[in-house]
């Protein structure tokens, strides 16, 4: 697998979380992205839909530090299982 991806629904914001791997050296590198659709509204709310997207510039700052507490947490897990080669398994 290349990524997982979870849906997120946040009373009608509609996001997702992507964790992406890719081969590093003898190890494999973990990007976590969050991704959040921000729409201006059509009903004049503009002002709220510039809010909306000045908010989601934020989210780094908001969310970034729980997203690197679990790539660590992550990190911690998985090297401290023993290896095992899973070069072709199939779920």
């Amino acid at each position: 697998p290349e990524a997982v991806t979870i849906a997120l629904d946040f009373g009608g914001m509609l996001a997702t979380s992507t964790m992406r791997l890719a081969a590093a050296g003898e190890g494999t590198e973990v990007t976590w992205a969050f991704d959040a659709a921000l729409p201006i509204p059509l009903d004049g709310g503009f002002f709220f839909g510039v809010l909306g997207r000045w908010f989601g510039l934020g989210m780094d700052g908001m969310i970034g530090a729980d997203y690197a507490r679990g790539l660590d947490r992550l990190k911690a897990l998985l090297e401290g299982m023993p290896g095992a080669d899973i070069t072709g398994v199939v779920a």
